[in-house]
């Protein structure tokens, strides 16, 4: 009996240490799952003093990981370095999520133009969607990348049934813009990690929902 319960101690021990092992994925990124956001701390333990306050649905970039686990709230998890995109801090890795939350709109988070060609021709643009604290899920912020880390253009975005308005308050070259340029698209989703921006000149841009950061 009592080399019984050893095997299955041992058994069971490897495979915790099999779950918690995987590979650490620089760059990838996740999102906040917990309605009432998250603290994000200076530090990977809970007693640290606070940096910042993730809320619900915000996109989080993992750049680093805690060397044990921590059980917090019934889950056994990593603490996580992590960008909010230029935020730093960490938050514990079961407050976190690969997938948007459900009623989180579906724009929210970071899209790669889907064109294999674009980081040779000097347009592989990203674009990244962010709900502004005090929305109602229709309207929020967005940046526009070129080659994923130089920001070409900032400014607001609203969701009306299939409309997408941006407002651009910003752009690289430019500056502050003083009079604010709005462009209308037609927004055609196929699922969650995939949509269509239409221009109404017909012109379309297919996104796709990026999973690492670089």
């Amino acid at each position: 009996m009592y080399f019984k319960k050893l095997y299955v101690f041992i058994v069971l021990f490897f495979s915790c240490l099999n779950l918690f092992s995987q590979s650490f994925e620089f760059s990838k990124i996740m999102y906040v799952n917990v309605i009432n956001g998250v603290i994000l701390y200076e530090e990977p333990f809970t007693n640290s003093i606070m940096a910042s306050i993730l809320k619900y649905g915000d996109l989080a970039v993992l750049y680093e990981r805690s060397d044990s686990v921590e059980t917090i709230d019934g889950v056994t998890d990593y603490w996580y370095k992590v960008g909010f995109p230029s935020s730093f801090g960490w938050v514990f890795g079961g407050y976190l999520s690969e997938r948007l939350p459900p009623n989180i709109p579906i724009i929210c988070g970071y899209w790669e133009v889907e064109n294999s060609n674009a980081r040779t021709t000097g347009g592989y643009l990203r674009y990244l969607f962010s709900l502004s604290r005090f929305s109602n899920n229709s309207n929020g912020n967005y940046s526009i990348f070129i080659l994923s880390s130089s920001i070409d253009e900032i400014g607001n975005w609203e969701l009306s049934g299939n409309i997408l308005t941006l407002t651009a308050t910003y752009r690289y070259g430019e500056g502050e813009l003083s009079i604010p340029e709005i462009r209308r698209y037609n927004i055609s989703i196929r699922d969650n990690n995939y949509f269509t921006l239409r221009s109404s000149s017909g012109n379309g841009t297919n996104l796709i929902r990026g999973r690492t950061w670089y």
